[in-house]
């Protein structure tokens, strides 16, 4: 076979092994340069002759009208939402002259107070309220149990309320992100919801919560599954980010849990 009829029968294996991945795994369609790969097939098709190459090259057209429906409902349900992607936001932001934010801000802006409610006679009125004020030891009587010195809190009280992290934290942590590393090498591909379920509520709302600290000190990355109520979570090294980061607020219900693990308990 030579090597240029060769190099075409690649490129349409290429193109229908990437569609077939957004297909199943629910990548990103708009990754697809969809304009570009049909251009492609079209330059090689006069070097294609016997009956299985055409029919290579019909398959990688069909596979490429998949992904053009894909990124139709991916567009008519982030459109059904009202998203808009904060990285394009910014970029407009960033085009936009500073009048023309500031007569939108000015436009947009709706105080919640005005002038008039902080006139000078109510500042006056104010400060001579709290010069009339007892000193505040005095008037701790009026509540229950009086007035209370100041007292030190021991360590395993810090522990117990959280405000230090015990040693266990971070063993915990590091459990995590081990278990994460297994299933990304097994699977490559992670379902968050799928990795935080745990045979207990209590247990997933504590693995959710150890990812979220690997996911904010970069040691994990969390992505959006199109056109499912899923994201995908991998390991990554962790990297110094200069960009501000994004927040993104995933809500854990006790009915959602009972979804995941088919049934259960609190316990």
């Amino acid at each position: 076979m030579p090597k240029r009829k060769r190099r075409s029968l690649e490129r349409a294996r290429r193109i229908i092994h990437t569609c077939r991945m957004v297909e199943e795994r629910g990548l990103n369609p708009f990754n697809v340069e969809v304009r570009e790969e049909l251009e492609t097939l079209d330059d090689q098709l006069g070097e294609l002759k016997s009956y299985e190459e055409l029919c290579l090259d019909v398959e990688a057209v069909n596979m490429l009208t998949k992904v053009v429906k894909a990124q139709k409902d991916w567009l008519s349900e982030e459109a059904s939402v009202f998203y808009a992607d904060p990285a394009f936001i910014e970029y407009k932001l960033r085009k936009m002259p500073t009048k023309a934010i500031v007569d939108v801000f000015m436009r947009a802006w709706k105080p919640i107070a005005c002038v008039e409610e902080i006139s000078r006679e109510k500042l006056v009125e104010a400060i001579e309220y709290w010069n009339r004020l007892k000193p505040l030891k005095s008037r701790w009587g009026r509540f229950t149990g009086g007035y209370k010195p100041r007292e030190y809190i021991d360590l395993e009280e810090l522990k117990r309320q959280g405000i230090i992290v015990d040693e266990t934290f971070y063993s915990d942590l590091e459990k995590i992100l081990n278990e994460l590393k297994e299933a990304y090498e097994t699977r490559r591909s992670v379902s968050y919801w799928s990795f935080i379920s745990g045979g207990s509520f209590e247990e997933t709302v504590k693995r959710a919560y150890m990812l979220s600290f690997l996911l904010t000190y970069g040691y994990a990355e969390l992505k959006k599954i199109p056109l499912r109520e899923d994201y995908t979570v991998a390991p990554r090294e962790p990297v110094e980010v200069k960009a501000p980061s994004e927040s993104l607020p995933i809500s854990i219900d006790y009915e959602r849990w009972r979804e995941l693990s088919g049934g259960g308990s609190f316990g």
